[in-house]
């Protein structure tokens, strides 16, 4: 669900701010297919390396999730 913020989206309008989405950045269609983090792994645990996220019948999508801008 959508949160709008009032803060962020004047800083858009301004032209300080730009919409992104992550999926796209790392390299996922629009929209993206299902994905779970699976091995019984959190969200942090997978950027520690331990556990990935799946989503059948692509495989792993770990590194499109893992691999973005600011990540190693």
């Amino acid at each position: 669900m959508a949160k709008p913020n009032r803060q962020v989206m004047e800083l858009v309008r301004q032209g300080r701010a730009i919409l992104v989405c992550p999926e796209q950045l790392g390299g996922l269609p629009t929209p993206p297919l299902a994905a779970e983090i699976v091995d019984g792994a959190s969200g942090a645990s997978v950027l520690d390396g331990e556990g990935g996220w799946l989503t059948p019948p692509a495989g792993t999508v770990t590194s499109n999730y893992c691999g973005g801008p600011g990540r190693p």
